[in-house]
């Protein structure tokens, strides 16, 4: 992956913060479910504090009603067909593709300038006739101190692929993020605010890398891998930065994630293996995690992150990990001071662990305060234990078999009675 990721790093006594970013960000999914509408939506609201050039592709339709053709539309205001019912030659479907008329508006709004933003809705097949389309989107998307790429790319059909596309989803500098009905609201709040704080400068000669923690939630399946890689590579970076700045406290420091995640009444304790790097920003902690989407299908597929996050506190679901490092180095597992704090937390009944990993890892580390399947405290406190099905989208087992096991472990009775 190198020059796919950037490393932001903070190195102080307290802790090293560090945030996953790309270079570029795509949307996909299935056609009318409104990549293009969130593609303007998001220009629009960074149309007031930065510079975007690119287009989008917008349906045409007659007097009565009836699809007949697209259009490509500048975000500058030219637009011109891009295709019509017919069956001249290129077609696709029952469209005749305009390609010369397609290229006089799309090549021009990609031409390099000074934009900081591109939007390219879509790299799809009826804009691939072009000839000229395809070289001018990789150069943007290649170029060392380029624009930011949001683009839109559609889903494999019937199995059937488009090169061109999946070359596209699979680049290690690029993030695919899959839109739904039911995530759409979320998704388009989601990526705007993490655009609006995206960088207004670039550094000379360098990308200009965009952080996608809070994305992660949203990513397209067969994506997951990219950001564990970075996320590796970059606490590599990060602890080898740390190493340099101070020898002495580096090992502490770059074991560091997230502390626990609490609300005012906590009844349960969701437990991670690992620990969550520290994020660049407050309120981005755990945003990378598997579980979300399960979370999502507790309390409400459409609810926006941070409004999910508010949800799962007041329900008394608690957040954190077994271990307090974040490299996965066995030799050198460090757990969490979680027995003390469990003392200080007297309303706490459960812990649920995120997979069979983590419970094993528990067990290994607190094995003698175990008796008959319950966790015994210093005061002679027991806590249920209970292994939840890993919220891993390796884990073979469905995201709705998921989501009841979830359910019965983590809700309310009161409330778990309401959502069945």
């Amino acid at each position: 992956l190198e020059g796919a990721f950037h490393v932001s790093a903070s190195i102080s006594c307290d802790c090293v913060r560090l945030g996953v970013w790309m270079r570029h960000v795509f949307l996909t999914g299935q056609p009318g479910i409104g990549k293009t509408t969130v593609a303007l939506s998001i220009a629009e609201a960074l149309g007031r504090v930065t510079t975007l050039e690119g287009f989008v592709t917008e349906e045409r339709r007659g007097e009565g009603g009836e699809r007949v053709g697209f259009d490509v539309r500048a975000l500058t205001g030219q637009s011109a067909r891009l295709a019509s019912v017919g069956s001249q030659q290129p077609c696709v479907g029952k469209y005749s593709v305009h390609t010369d008329e397609f290229e006089s508006v799309a090549l021009r709004s990609l031409q390099p300038r000074d934009a900081r933003i591109k939007i390219i809705d879509e790299v799809g097949k009826m804009e691939l006739f072009s000839r000229q389309f395809l070289p001018a989107v990789e150069a943007l998307l290649d170029a060392p101190a380029g624009p930011l790429v949001l683009g839109t790319i559609p889903m494999p059909r019937y199995g059937r692929t488009i090169p061109a596309v999946e070359q596209i989803r699979s680049r290690a500098d690029t993030l695919v993020l899959k839109l739904t009905k039911a995530n759409r609201e979320a998704l388009c709040e989601t990526l705007t605010r993490a655009l609006l704080r995206w960088p207004r400068e670039l550094e000379k000669g360098q990308p200009a890398p965009f952080d996608v923690t809070s994305l992660a939630q949203f990513a397209q399946e067969g994506q997951e891998h990219k950001l564990a890689l970075v996320m590796e590579k970059a606490e590599a970076s990060l602890c080898a930065a740390a190493s340099a700045a101070s020898p002495a406290s580096a090992a502490s420091r770059s074991s560091r994630g997230c502390g626990p995640l609490v609300g005012e009444c906590p009844r349960v304790l969701l437990l991670g293996g690992t620990a969550s790097p520290l994020p660049a920003r407050r309120g981005d902690e755990y945003a990378e995690r598997s579980m979300w989407p399960v979370l999502r299908r507790l309390f409400g597929d459409g609810m926006p992150h941070g409004q999910l996050v508010e949800r799962v506190l007041d329900e008394g679901i608690a957040l954190w990990d077994v271990l307090a490092n974040v490299h996965g180095d066995r030799a050198d597992e460090v757990p969490n001071e979680l027995l003390a704090w469990l003392l200080d937390q007297p309303s706490i009944s459960s812990l649920c662990f995120n997979g069979a990993s983590a419970y094993r890892i528990f067990v290994r580390h607190h094995r003698a305060h175990i008796v008959s399947g319950m966790l015994v405290l210093a005061n002679s406190r027991k806590l249920v234990l209970r292994t939840l099905p890993s919220s891993s989208r390796a884990a073979a087992v469905r995201l709705d078999d998921k989501a009841t096991a979830w359910h019965a472990a983590l809700l309310r009775p009161s409330e778990a009675a309401g959502l069945s």
